[in-house]
């Protein structure tokens, strides 16, 4: 009601992205894109230089989640894509991907969230890092590129050798003439 009949301006806008936000966490997309379009254009309109850049980018992360809540999956990676990588988009990338099952384009953006993270080999990797590793790794293993799963493995092996992932590590990362547990059927499960 407040965004319909009685706010303005940036107030209205405001609202309307906060309206936009609750709706997408409660799974209703369809009314959250119609707030978030409407707190969208009211800023384009009214805010100039690098505070519109900003606002305008935290809507269209908010849309994204949106499009792909609606199922149009690749249309929500492909507006993320137009954005320079950074580790939030990077991470929404992922996260999208992997529930759409979009296993290709869930290995590449976990790819660029491990490069935001500056591995250093030589340094235990935390929690975070090992479940980022662990992730691609499953990614790669259910999109086919046992090349790319290969050459990981081979990269952090010793690194996960030392996290409590190791184990799982291993069973993803595994040649498959040597396990019948890395096949595809095992990885869904």
């Amino acid at each position: 009601h407040q965004v319909d009949y009685r706010l303005e301006g940036i107030e209205k806008a405001r609202v309307a992205i906060r309206l936009g936000t609750i709706l997408l966490l409660d799974k209703k997309a369809r009314d959250a894109m119609k707030y978030l379009a409407i707190g969208r254009d009211i800023y384009a309109g009214l805010l100039t230089g690098a505070e519109r850049d900003n606002k305008l980018k935290e809507i269209d992360l908010l849309r994204a989640r949106g499009l792909s809540q609606l199922n149009r999956t690749e249309e929500a990676i492909e507006m993320l894509n137009g954005f320079d990588p950074d580790p939030v988009v990077n991470s929404l990338r992922a996260d999208i991907a992997w529930q759409s099952g979009l296993w290709e384009d869930a290995a590449e953006a976990l790819q660029d969230l491990i490069l935001d993270e500056a591995l250093d080999l030589n340094r235990p990797l935390t929690a975070v890092q090992a479940d980022l590793l662990l992730n691609r790794a499953v990614a790669l293993n259910l999109s086919g590129n046992r090349v790319a799963l290969t050459n990981m493995r081979r990269r952090y092996e010793d690194a996960m050798k030392k996290t409590p992932r190791a184990r799982l590590f291993d069973v993803v990362t595994r040649p498959r003439k040597t396990s019948i547990l890395a096949d595809r059927e095992t990885i869904e499960a």
